[in-house]
């Protein structure tokens, strides 16, 4: 069947998809599905286990308080069509299959023709051009939610830690360069590439290397030893690389070790950040029972 004659379908039957964004976000507000694409980045590479990519767009939605069905039958009647991709907004809900009585999956869109979405053959959390021959072979249409155009409105005193996660995230893939010039985009070293996200994310310019960001940070007040206590979007300093266990650094006062690493924490025990070329730059990987949280020394939050 043709895509033109399917979607036609969809059209008449009224199965597709309101408006998760109105106007452009400020720096000081983002909309929920704003917020909601940005969290869906974080969970690339992520196992998707057991769960349907309905789950994976509910939960996403869940977290920034829009409750939606996780069954794609039902998803797929709620919010507004979207009728040209040309006009698609960082949450909108994009929906997959051979014909509107058959959808196989549902997918968030992040912006520049990108997509997330959990589908369980893929066995991980994938990103996707939507205009990728398999995405366009299968792609229906897709809905805007209202009630993900909700802003939410930080505090003047906070950063928007959505934006400046979004901003590095943009970034994956980037190559790494030790010691990368600092007004490039083309490589990045740990703390040149911390540095580019808070200035594009926050208009915040940190110093440019991981010790002088760290003094920054302890100035801000808001520290901990402790991983599993950062916030999203805080920053995680680290300690060189002794070995993978945590036996390798027993022993070490990690208080008087030079820093020597830099990342954004993700929330749910993820970074993201930039260590060598051999991970292939700009990459995001999990901090439990890693040489990651062995070397982890402090983090804390960036304030304005």
């Amino acid at each position: 069947m043709k895509k033109t004659k399917m979607m036609s379908m969809i059209l008449a039957t009224g199965l597709l998809f309101s408006s998760v964004f109105g106007a452009a976000a400020d720096a000081a507000a983002l909309t929920v599905g704003e917020k909601a694409a940005s969290r869906a980045k974080t969970y690339i590479g992520h196992p998707i286990d057991n769960h349907t990519s309905g789950y994976f767009v509910s939960y996403l939605l869940g977290k920034e308080g829009v409750k939606v069905p996780s069954n794609l039958a039902a998803l797929s009647k709620e919010g507004s069509l979207i009728t040209n991709k040309a006009n698609l907004r960082p949450g909108d809900l994009l929906f997959f299959g051979t014909s509107p009585s058959d959808l196989l999956a549902v997918g968030i869109y992040t912006g520049n023709q990108k997509f997330i979405i959990a589908y369980q053959p893929y066995k991980t959390v994938q990103q996707m051009d939507l205009n990728s021959s398999v995405a366009s072979r299968y792609y229906l249409g897709a809905k805007r939610l209202s009630n993900t155009t909700t802003q939410t409105t930080a505090p003047s005193s906070s950063v928007n830690v959505e934006r400046v996660i979004s901003a590095g995230m943009k970034y994956l893939g980037t190559p790494y360069e030790f010691g990368s010039n600092r007004s490039s985009t083309r490589t990045f070293d740990c703390s040149d590439f911390v540095r580019r996200a808070f200035i594009q994310g926050a208009g915040i310019t940190l110093p440019s290397n991981s010790r002088t960001q760290a003094d920054a940070v302890k100035k801000m007040g808001q520290t901990s030893t402790n991983w599993k206590n950062l916030k999203r979007g805080d920053l995680m300093f680290f300690m060189s690389y002794k070995g993978p266990k945590a036996s390798d650094y027993k022993g070490i006062n990690k208080s008087s070790q030079r820093i020597t690493h830099v990342g954004i924490y993700l929330g749910n025990g993820k970074i993201l950040h930039t260590y060598s070329k051999a991970s292939g730059g700009v990459r995001t990987d999990s901090i439990a029972g890693t040489h990651w949280e062995h070397r982890f020394i402090f983090g804390g939050t960036v304030k304005k």
